[in-house]
């Protein structure tokens, strides 16, 4: 999907339809919880059949609805056509250090969001006292946060910060979300750390996406926002073994201070990222 959109969208836009995509994953965070929670009652398989009914009816809609993305023109002249894939080609790309710190990124902040997902159930339960649909309400807070910035703010700051600074600047908010969480004692703190936690979260990943898309040959676009899905994969295979092991060990604020400690190390990685020129639409005479 992040493919497609880089193809079909000039540069100075992309990063904002990224978001698109990160919005829509925060509204299936909203309702997609409210579905499970409905379904639960009536069996216990009820709510993974229905998830597989929905990938299978993605799966059918892409097949019959979604056009090529590049017509067989467009693919030769990017050298698509040409030039078949090469693994070598693809594994010197990612050896680029530019590359590879924009990889960096989004495992670092993908597995300090992902950290989160699983123990926060038994986090608010514990300490708030929580059943799961006040756990679903909290979600679907966090959800709602996340769509309206990654579907609203990226898509108008970006052209006015560009990738590299929004990530810097969301950096801070993500860090301190998690704080919060880990330490919060009250409702109103909890509410403050996921909204800053969504706030962070929902300016870094559509950012990292379009830089990871710009600075990526053209020809193995593609390819490389796919290794950048399959880093955010590993991060969230990963994360919730860790939280998990430091949520029995250390206590139930470990996996969100934790998280923000390796936050806070993809912010440092963010600060020393060089920005990238900005690229501007072409003025087309009247």
């Amino acid at each position: 999907a992040q493919a497609y959109i880089a193809d079909i969208t000039p540069p100075e836009k992309r990063a904002g339809n990224l978001g698109l995509i990160g919005a829509a994953f925060g509204l299936g965070f909203i309702f997609g919880p409210a579905l499970g929670g409905l379904l639960a009652p009536v069996a216990i398989e009820a709510p993974g059949l229905a998830a597989a009914a929905l990938c299978l009816g993605n799966g059918i809609l892409a097949f019959f609805l979604l056009p090529e993305s590049l017509s067989k023109e467009e693919r030769s002249h990017r050298g698509q056509a040409a030039a078949p894939f090469r693994l070598g080609d693809l594994g010197r790309a990612i050896r680029n250090p530019a590359i590879g710190r924009v990889l960096l990124l989004s495992f670092l902040f993908t597995m300090a969001f992902a950290a989160m997902q699983p123990t926060f159930p038994l986090f608010g339960a514990i300490r708030f006292g929580l059943d799961e649909r006040n756990i679903g309400y909290l979600f679907a807070f966090l959800g709602t946060i996340s769509a309206i910035v990654q579907g609203g703010l990226v898509r108008r700051l970006v052209p006015r910060l560009g990738e590299t600074r929004l990530i810097q600047l969301s950096g801070a908010p993500f860090i301190a979300g998690l704080l919060a969480i880990g330490y919060a004692q009250s409702m109103g703190v909890l509410l403050l750390g996921l909204a800053l936690l969504a706030l962070g979260f929902g300016g870094t990943l559509p950012s990292i996406a379009s830089l990871l898309s710009r600075v990526a040959p053209p020809e193995l676009q593609g390819s490389v926002l796919g290794i950048g899905q399959s880093v955010g994969s590993l991060a969230r295979i990963l994360a919730p073994a860790w939280a998990g092991i430091v949520y029995d060990h250390w206590g139930i604020a470990w996996p969100y201070l934790g998280g923000a400690w390796v936050a806070s190390a993809a912010f440092l990685v963010a600060l020393a990222l060089r920005p990238q020129p900005r690229p501007h639409p072409v003025d087309v005479p009247t």
